[in-house]
């Protein structure tokens, strides 16, 4: 089986005038290209500033029901794993405890 690129294959159809103003738009770069940008501008990728990011964590701490915990701590490691820092959270007792992320098959 080949690599994965990064990539998901999906077709879709598109009416005929549409597919034409969007291979006029392109200009030089393909149609699918231009589609790939439009969207892009969309539907940006999710932006987490460190102001953001810090006062989340000044909110994690204290007591918390069962089920925020688990929402919080997954939502945490969301986070860092996006930053690509090589650290996963758990929440325990109020306490953030960072540990390096452990890769499958360890």
């Amino acid at each position: 089986m080949a690599g994965h690129d990064g990539y998901t294959r999906y077709t879709t159809r598109i009416p005929d005038a549409l597919y034409e103003r969007i291979k006029a738009a392109a200009g030089e770069k393909s149609v699918n290209a231009e589609i790939v940008a439009t969207l892009e501008e969309k539907y940006p990728e999710e932006v987490l500033s460190a102001e953001a990011f810090l006062d989340y964590l000044q909110r994690l701490t204290g007591p918390m029901s069962m089920d925020e915990s688990v929402q919080k701590e997954e939502f945490l490691n969301h986070v860092l794993k996006r930053l690509g820092v090589g650290l996963e959270a758990q929440l325990s007792g109020g306490d953030i405890i960072l540990c390096p992320t452990k890769y499958e098959g360890e």
